[in-house]
């Protein structure tokens, strides 16, 4: 918040003294080894990489609120872009996307391939919001926690305003995956099923010998929702349809085995039940 208005800080200082207070002590003591137990070390850490990010300067109001719900309550930076080995923030690369834990926190730059640059506002919006865009692409993980207890709470104006800031970043193509996450608009096709054609499909993939034990996972456990083509089985938006789907570089696969290993629970949680997670032994 250190470039965020004093009005915002204020008011959150307001809302904070304004929750129960909590007397319990942590459930946890650190564990950290030495000397990153030394609390009085972050001193150093902030005097060689906390610094304020330089951007172009807008007098578009809509701009300017979205880069301040951005850079600091919403901290997208933390996740969104690289850091060097001291896990300072390489701002060359500024939310062109990095691995945390596992997890793909993509790349939020206007590149037509890497980043967003071929979402519509509108999907743009609806994923924030919803966690969902177009029936294509899913918050998961730690994304998902985010719109549940953020992005979601969040007025119209205010998703409209990142959206705007977004569209305004420096274009970074970091060519992790082949294809965009999401299509262009006009570009996007309805997958169409017949009647009984799934069960078709299925009697058929199920009776193929041909198959190896990992190559029979998929029919076995996913194709009765999600198609035997990729294409969901099912006309209801939790049944994510597959192919399409971008290939991505060796290092980010970790977001679709966690996906699956730990369960999708969907950010549209009100009206979606929790995927079950694929058995690990």
């Amino acid at each position: 918040m250190s470039r965020g208005p004093r009005a915002a800080c204020d008011d959150l200082h307001l809302w904070l003294q304004d929750q129960t207070p909590v007397d319990r002590p942590p459930e946890h003591e650190t564990d950290l080894p030495f000397p990153f137990n030394l609390r009085t070390g972050v001193i150093a850490w902030n005097l060689l990489f906390l610094e304020d990010r330089d951007r172009v300067a807008t007098e578009d109001p809509v701009v300017e609120r979205g880069a301040c719900l951005v850079e600091h309550p919403g901290h997208c930076g933390e996740c969104h872009t690289p850091r060097d080995d001291c896990f300072g923030m390489q701002g060359g690369l500024y939310l062109a996307g990095e691995v945390i834990d596992g997890w793909l926190a993509p790349n939020l730059t206007p590149d037509p391939l890497s980043g967003i640059g071929s979402w519509a506002a509108q999907d743009l919006i609806d994923y924030l919001r919803t966690g969902d865009a177009a029936n294509i692409v899913q918050a998961a993980g730690p994304m998902a926690r985010f719109v549940q207890h953020g992005t979601s709470h969040l007025h119209e104006d205010d998703l409209a305003a990142i959206v705007a800031y977004l569209r305004t970043l420096r274009a970074i193509d970091t060519r992790i995956q082949d294809i965009p996450l999401l299509p262009p608009v006009a570009e996007r096709i309805e997958a169409r099923h017949s009647h009984g054609q799934i069960r078709e499909e299925m009697a058929v993939a199920l009776a193929r010998i041909d198959l190896t034990e990992a190559e029979s996972l998929y029919p076995d456990h996913c194709a009765a929702c999600h198609g035997v083509t990729g294409h969901r089985a099912s006309p209801r938006p939790i049944i994510r349809r597959w192919p399409g789907m971008p290939r991505y570089a060796g290092r980010t696969r970790a977001t679709c085995c966690r996906s699956c290993c730990m369960a999708c629970r969907p950010a549209s949680f009100m009206v979606c039940p929790r995927c079950r997670a694929l058995p690990t032994s």
